[in-house]
């Protein structure tokens, strides 16, 4: 008869030690179909006479003649084991378990959570799938660097308040290298010199590199934050396909903890959304769009955030930053913040009455046709703007001019 088995599950993984028979078995990277629940399966031994590999493979736990193929595999190397029981063990309990899923709660009385909401005030929300979403060049890396410093420090900069955590990088697109350089010029800008933070530098879809990934961490600091740059590269090269773009941010859900995704923007949209499927817009539950301005040939480029999609409270009025690049020696990066509205090419990703509100408010009263040559909006969507917000934001004025309402 075999022994009981001491069963561990860390993350999805799961390891089964056949003490007395000195074998032990790895579960890991599941994936379940409407026909077939798979995994890997590495078996080995701590027995000295024949080497710690015993057999290694891809099978499906439902099936019965993998089960007993495997079996046989497995006696030829170690014949004094009842193969045919351990293996049957394993698959029968990884499948009670892998279906088990967590446990039935009641919630409604539950303590108040009085955990901070945010881990990037107010740009990035807490234990939730966050995305920010633009054009190719627009400098994404870049915040998403930024953004990245100031969670591992702890230190507030640029009216960003964070909750101090660690934080991985997972990066699909460039290098350690890169990735190095902008932190030490953005660090040495901010003066975060010496702050560093967890970087993996990843080649497979997030779905079917999540065990291998939750394994690496086992032997560091569990992430507070992860930064995934970007969904393209990461979903598999199939964004459009709402099953790849599902697995994925299943795959994150299975970590436990914030997520920041950064991903490209849909062309040839009227409103700016993230590219592929419309699940994510769906899933995530806080989303930012970037826009960029920068004049050919200077060392800096303003980039503009708005809020997209919040799922809890309210919407946050756009926020600005300009990435001064030093021309010198010293590879140094400034952050300054700047009112999106005062860099025309950046309001253009302002709501409609958004850049009426805020053209009135520095030129004080125009006409409709005035408002419509300074903003680009055609006239009679200006007067649908005016009249929908009079009162309460703008006035008409006795001239046929329009202003904005005055708060005392």
């Amino acid at each position: 008869m075999n022994s009981v088995p001491q069963i561990t599950e860390a993350s999805g993984i799961y390891t089964y030690d056949f003490n007395d028979e000195q074998i032990g078995i790895k579960v890991h990277r599941l994936h379940e179909t409407s026909e077939s629940l798979t995994a890997e399966l590495d078996i080995y031994t701590t027995d000295p006479m024949i080497g710690e590999f015993i057999h290694s493979s891809r099978l499906n736990l439902l099936n019965i003649n993998a089960r007993t193929s495997i079996s046989k595999q497995c006696a030829s190397r170690r014949n004094h084991a009842d193969w045919g029981a351990i293996v049957e063990s394993v698959c029968v309990s990884t499948i009670r378990a892998h279906r088990k899923g967590q446990p039935l709660i009641e919630i409604g009385e539950l303590p108040k959570n009085d955990q901070p909401k945010y881990q990037l005030y107010p740009v990035i929300v807490k234990d939730q799938p966050n995305l920010i979403f633009a054009d190719g060049g627009t400098g994404k890396s870049y915040l998403a660097t930024l953004f990245a410093l100031l969670v591992q420090s702890g230190e507030s900069r640029l009216g960003l308040e964070p909750t101090q955590g660690t934080v991985l990088y997972l990066d699909f697109e460039t290098d350690k290298t890169e990735i190095n350089d902008r932190m030490r010029a953005l660090s040495s800008g901010l003066s975060l010199d010496g702050t560093q933070i967890l970087y993996r530098r990843c080649y497979q879809p997030l779905a079917d590199d999540i065990d291998a990934l939750k394994a690496l961490i086992e032997d560091h600091h569990k992430p507070d934050m992860i930064i995934i740059d970007s969904v393209m590269a990461a979903c598999g090269g199939e964004p459009e396909k709402a099953l790849a773009v599902g697995r994925y941010f299943m795959a994150l859900r299975s970590m436990e903890c914030t997520t920041l995704s950064i991903d490209h923007v849909q062309k040839n949209t009227e409103n700016p959304s993230p590219f592929g499927s419309a699940y994510k817009r769906n899933i995530v539950r806080n989303m930012w769009h970037v826009r960029k301005f920068s004049e050919e040939g200077a060392p800096n480029m303003s980039l503009a955030l708005f809020h997209k999609k919040v799922n809890s409270g309210g919407f946050f009025k756009p926020i600005g930053f300009t990435f001064n690049f030093s021309t010198g020696d010293d590879d140094v990066i400034f952050v300054d913040t700047i009112d999106v509205a005062d860099v025309p090419e950046l309001a253009k990703g302002l709501s409609q009455p958004q850049q009426v509100y805020v053209l009135l408010q520095k030129t004080g009263p125009l006409k409709v046709q005035e408002i419509a040559d300074s903003t680009m909006i055609d006239a009679a969507s200006v007067r649908t703007v005016l009249n929908r917000g009079k009162g309460s934001k703008f006035v008409e004025l006795m001239d046929g001019k329009w202003g904005i309402c005055r708060r005392d």
